[in-house]
């Protein structure tokens, strides 16, 4: 087992000492004499920060880089900016200055300016190469982030607060008390901060926790911040665990992928201890939505998956169509590109089909031989064992056919019929009997005569009876679906 790493803040009254050996610490993963850019405002936090890495770590190669929201006014700007250069000539090291437009979000004007930063710095990064941007964040504000985090209902992981390195961004000070980190500048001669007017905005959420929920806090218990900054580590540790029993859980699910279509077995669900079960449903929903859920429509999933009620359709966002139906849970794009184009399938040939996932290959009868199970390829066996799920039959993956074609690959039409052994029917009437997917409907493929456009096989589902051949005698060519979508 590996050593644990500290939880929470440095003590109170912590030296440059002390605090340096954090800093190299927090900074000893990194290879000598890399490319770092040190996210730099001028103000107070962020010049401790540069001060501290350039004395831990001289042999890496900074750069302080000032982005400018275009929330104050010029001269605060220039003023700021003149700031960080000014430090970046006294540490002998490169400064970049970055302006960016914010744009005001449904989340806030503080998360739009937060979003800009974080995507000026990693561009710049990408530029120049760096492995490391590096946040002058501190204990304290960890602490507040995650009271902030608390008040809006936030779950496990959001408790779990910043954490010290989250891909290129790395947080040195996050162990460091306010107070102290700025007690290193003391001894920084002629060295200037800048002031941030917003830390006198009572308007501002971080700043009513600063002066009026923290203080209260301390009256309550002894060391408030040190208790937030070690809940938040112990938080973030126990999130860490619970999604790799999540990927574990995913993996091991009773599923089947049918291009974006991902179709669960409801009982494999149902056995999750429901903490684990809310992180596999979320990422079921990222999988197809492409974005992390919201907590109320995981709750929505959750619950349907339990059987309240045991037939269950919404709309969720990403956006995403779920549906609760006959022990499955369906989960799609709501929002599909044009449909697919039709391609032409000749003899010996194949055609992929991502829409459902499926690929199409035909070979001539002398081609075709068959194949013993045992041997068939893993894809093709996947596919067996999952289209039950979707209410498919894994005997009409392949069939044999008198004619070469040619054919087309087709999605589903409006009045599409086929012949079979009971007289003309509708491929819609077909598949709502056999209880294929909504979701699946028209993503299926439809192999039709090219010349005609007659469809004559839906893999999995039905191949009309005039061109069914009933023995080797007819048999002009085999057609076969394989699974062609990543195995999750």
């Amino acid at each position: 087992m590996p050593d644990a790493a500290p939880l929470g803040a440095l003590p109170r009254g912590s030296d440059r000492g002390v605090i340096l050996a954090e800093v190299h610490a927090r900074l000893e993963h990194l290879p000598p004499h890399v490319d770092v850019l040190i996210a730099c405002s001028g103000g107070p936090d962020s010049t401790a920060l540069a001060l501290l890495v350039a004395a831990a770590r001289p042999d890496v190669r900074c750069t302080l880089v000032y982005v400018a929201h275009g929330l104050r006014t010029t001269q605060q700007d220039a003023e700021e900016a003149g700031l960080v250069a000014a430090l970046a000539v006294r540490l002998g090291v490169d400064h970049v200055v970055r302006t960016v437009r914010v744009s005001r979000s449904g989340s806030g004007l503080e998360s739009a300016a937060r979003d800009a930063r974080h995507a000026a710095l990693e561009a710049l990064a990408d530029e120049r190469g760096a492995n490391v941007v590096l946040y002058g964040h501190h204990a304290d504000d960890q602490a507040e982030t995650l009271l902030l985090r608390l008040a809006r209902g936030s779950g496990l992981d959001g408790l779990g607060g910043m954490a010290h390195v989250a891909g290129r961004r790395v947080r040195p000070l996050l162990r460091v008390r306010r107070d102290d980190l700025r007690r290193v500048l003391d001894g920084a001669e002629g060295l200037q901060t800048a002031l941030d007017p917003m830390d006198k905005d009572v308007e501002d959420r971080r700043v009513r926790v600063l002066h009026y929920v923290l203080p209260a806090l301390d009256a309550v218990g002894p060391d408030v911040v040190g208790a937030l900054t070690r809940f938040a580590d112990l938080a973030r540790d126990d999130a860490a665990l619970l999604d790799r029993f999540a990927v574990d859980a995913v993996t091991g699910l009773g599923r089947a992928v049918f291009g974006q279509v991902i179709v669960v077995d409801t009982d494999a669900l149902v056995a999750l201890h429901v903490a684990l079960l809310r992180r596999v449903l979320r990422r079921l929903l990222a999988e197809v939505g492409g974005a992390g859920p919201d907590a109320a429509s995981v709750e929505r999933l959750a619950r349907a998956v339990g059987g309240s009620p045991a037939h269950w359709r919404a709309t969720l966002p990403g956006p995403v169509d779920a549906e609760v139906e006959r022990g499955v849970l369906v989960l799609a794009p709501s929002v599909q590109e044009a449909g697919p184009r039709s391609s032409s399938l000749r003899v010996p040939g194949q055609v992929v089909w991502e829409a459902a996932g499926f690929t199409l290959r035909a070979r001539t009868r002398s081609e075709a031989q068959p194949t013993p199970t045992a041997s068939r390829p893993a894809s093709t066996q996947v596919l067996d064992a999952s289209v039950g799920l979707a209410g498919l039959d894994a005997s009409r993956l392949r069939v044999t056919l008198t004619t070469t074609g040619p054919f087309v690959v087709r999605a589903r039409r409006d009045g599409d019929r086929l012949r079979t052994h009971g007289g003309t029917r509708t491929l819609a009437d077909v598949m709502g009997e056999a209880g294929v997917l909504r979701a699946l409907r028209h993503r299926l493929p439809v192999l039709a005569d090219a010349e005609t456009d007659r469809p004559l096989w839906v893999p999995g589902l039905i191949v009309d009876v005039g061109v069914l051949a009933g023995g080797p005698a007819d048999a002009a060519c085999t057609l076969e679906a394989v699974h062609s979508s990543p195995t999750h």
